[in-house]
């Protein structure tokens, strides 16, 4: 899985540049357990290059959400749009995960 980086303000903005399912997941997983050790507290996801999420994805994001917790820090999801937005709003995911403010509407 392809994931840029960036730091804005003392928050690391995580970017994936791929779909979040069961193919990529131990990806994503284990970038993100390696920011953790390495002392990173605060997090962005950017959904902005993410074209699709499955269950398994959704299920990388909570327990990155929840690790981050854990430790002191934060995560919160930016650039939620369209079927991913939909998505993580029917299973209550982005009041808990705070995303942004849609700047589109949400077709299904």
């Amino acid at each position: 899985m392809k994931i840029s980086e960036r730091v804005s303000d003392e928050v690391l903005i995580i970017e994936p540049k791929e779909r979040l399912t069961v193919e990529t997941e131990p990806d994503f997983a284990s970038y993100f357990i390696r920011l953790l050790e390495a002392g990173h507290r605060h997090f962005a996801i950017s959904l902005a290059d993410v074209p699709y999420i499955d269950s398994v994805g959704l299920g990388a994001i909570v327990r990155a959400y929840t690790s981050a917790r854990r430790r002191g820090g934060d995560l919160r999801l930016v650039h939620v749009e369209g079927k991913n937005r939909y998505l993580l709003e029917i299973t209550k995911l982005l009041t808990v995960l705070n995303g942004e403010p849609s700047r589109k509407p949400v077709t299904h």
